[in-house]
């Protein structure tokens, strides 16, 4: 059985340094994210990689990052796609900031909304965290380690179901480009993680 997890955050995108929802929209990793990933694996704190087995959600931010952090010259270490774990398609809102969307009335209830919220034309956020959980389950049956570059979203929604005594929000779990959580499992059990880098 799985005894550790990594979950890794990609860089940051155009999208991330302008604050715009994205999700679904396939976009590469911006100069200054680039750079910054260069800065955290030269700072030699992530975990050697030969024992884990390699994941990304598929989306070119999570490639970039992979071979950024991990790869060589000649490309990306081996690794196979997780689809599961792709980010929440936010539909109409996607790549629009809150500036461009706030006076509009279904963005004002898609934000006020406590329950299932769903963006028009947008993934229910119930069957978004049900395909990451998903994908959680599928790598829990694996008798290897894993590593994941995904993204926040799913990030977020693996770390509230694995530890909800914390009581903290998607918004308190969410790491910054780069940076995620190595968590440690004991028959299938969480029982601890810690910030990577």
């Amino acid at each position: 059985m799985m005894k550790q997890l990594v979950l890794l955050r990609h860089g940051q995108t155009e999208a991330n340094k302008r604050w715009l929802y994205c999700g679904s929209s396939d976009i590469p990793l911006n100069s200054e994210g680039e750079e910054e990933l260069k800065n955290l694996r030269e700072q030699g704190s992530y975990p050697d990689i030969s024992g884990f087995k390699l994941y990304t959600s598929g989306l070119i931010r999570t490639e970039m990052t992979l071979k950024l952090l991990f790869g060589t010259e000649e490309g990306s270490p081996d690794h196979e796609i997780l689809p599961d774990f792709c980010e929440i398609d936010f539909g109409e809102f996607e790549m629009k900031s809150y500036y461009e969307l706030k006076d509009r009335e279904s963005y004002k209830k898609w934000i006020e909304s406590s329950s299932d919220k769903t963006a028009p034309g947008g993934e229910p956020e119930t069957v978004f965290k049900k395909r990451v959980l998903n994908g959680l389950q599928y790598l829990l049956t694996k008798d290897e380690n894993a590593l994941v570059i995904a993204h926040g979203g799913p990030i977020s929604a693996v770390m509230e179901y694995l530890f909800p005594d914390e009581n903290k929000t998607r918004y308190d779990w969410q790491p910054g480009g780069g940076h995620g959580y190595l968590i440690f499992f004991d028959g299938g059990k969480p029982v601890s993680y810690k910030a990577v880098p």
